[in-house]
């Protein structure tokens, strides 16, 4: 278990978080019925191993998102990269990168260029997945 801050209702808390190893197999990652096969068209970008496009008003109905719902879409994900081994998938949306919210893909990169200015060797990333929140650190090499 190791300490961590967290700020809820304006007021800081610490809380004890206990740490494990994921384990995955590849061929059995479950893939959340309401996002298999979501068709998404716009502008894509890849970036991390993770093909992007903007949440906009199709992006957020194909695939189920609430009403005015932000981030960066992922349609596609590199079985190699460091994204799939941490859990990323296709319908996942990443609302944050580096604490800031994302809205277009300008956005992402600006916040690596800045970790990488910075001399972090990773971005901290909020992902979204069927509404329920989660943390994914990627390398930013």
């Amino acid at each position: 278990e190791v300490p961590a801050v967290v700020l809820r209702d304006g007021k800081q808390q610490t809380l004890q978080i206990k740490l494990g190893r994921r384990e995955t197999d590849e061929e059995g990652k479950p893939v959340p019925a309401a996002q298999k096969d979501t068709p998404i068209e716009p502008q894509k970008t890849e970036v991390l191993g993770l093909t992007l496009v903007p949440v906009d008003d199709q992006v957020s109905k194909d695939l189920k998102l609430s009403a005015g719902a932000t981030g960066l879409a992922v349609t596609h994900v590199d079985a190699s990269s460091e994204a799939s081994e941490k859990g990323v998938m296709p319908g996942d949306v990443i609302v944050e990168a580096g604490q800031q919210k994302l809205t277009k893909i300008s956005d992402l990169q600006d916040r690596l260029a800045d970790a990488k200015a910075a001399g972090r060797k990773s971005i901290l990333l909020l992902v979204r997945r069927e509404g329920d929140p989660r943390f994914v650190a990627l390398s930013v090499e």
